[in-house]
């Protein structure tokens, strides 16, 4: 079974469990798995990219890119527009 969503709490293991529930009932344990057609050379390839995005993500990467996107908000800041103006 391919399950999207962590157990990890109560809450999602409760929806989890009513899903499963649902779905038994409405396709038996014979078919569970025909109701969700599954393209696992696709599925593995997004994995992949995630991976490889993750990978390339640094610390350093991540602020480097907070502090390009705070210079644009800077810079498009309509005040601050106005305030040098009259500077």
């Amino acid at each position: 079974m391919l399950t999207l969503i962590s157990p990890q709490k109560q809450a999602e293991s409760e929806i989890l469990e009513l899903i499963q529930t649902k779905l038994l009932k409405n396709y038996g344990r014979d078919d569970m798995m025909k109701c969700i057609p599954v393209l696992w050379t696709e599925l593995n390839r997004l994995k992949s990219r995630v991976e490889s995005i993750v990978n390339s993500l640094s610390n350093k990467t991540v602020q480097n890119e907070k502090v390009i996107e705070f210079k644009k908000q800077l810079v498009s800041n309509k005040s601050l527009k106005a305030y040098f103006a009259e500077h």
